[in-house]
């Protein structure tokens, strides 16, 4: 394994050794299961924003080092299930990258990688494009919040 790819985050392993990929995958899909119940919506009521793979998308060749990690597995098995299972997912990665692409803006803080506003502003934007925004303020209203600008980018 390259030296790249022996630790991604936190100092937590990206091993995808064949137990831990199993018990991981028995709790996404217990938590698909039961989210409905414990939330009391229908899976069509509910959103996910997943996260990129940030601290490797900067470079295609951190981000060709990412494939195939546990985190990146675990990432596209937890979106395809959830798709699977009519809940909505906002896959940030790819507009992360677009737009570093296109700007080479960051979207962490340095210090300790959480989102920066401008993170939250392509979320926000995200999330204003969502069938569920349609869903809850009907169409109009997510027409409405496409065309009003977030603050912070």
């Amino acid at each position: 394994m390259p030296d790249g790819r022996k630790l991604l985050l936190a100092g937590t392993p990206v091993a995808t050794d064949p137990e831990r990929m199993s018990g991981s995958k028995r709790v996404v899909d217990t938590f698909l299961r039961i989210l409905p119940g414990m939330a009391g919506l229908e899976p069509e009521r509910i959103a996910f924003v997943v996260d990129g793979l940030r601290s490797h998308l900067y470079q295609d060749e951190t981000l060709a080092i990412a494939e195939g990690t546990y985190f990146d597995l675990m990432r596209r098995y937890f979106m395809g299930k959830a798709r699977g299972a009519a809940y909505e997912v906002l896959d940030m990665q790819p507009a992360f990258v677009r737009h570093y692409q296109a700007h080479g803006q960051r979207f962490d803080w340095p210090h300790d990688y959480h989102w920066n506003a401008l993170a939250h502003s392509l979320c926000a934007d995200a999330v204003a494009r969502s069938r569920l925004l349609s869903l809850t303020v009907g169409d109009a209203g997510a027409a409405r919040e496409r065309d009003t600008p977030t603050t912070g980018a």
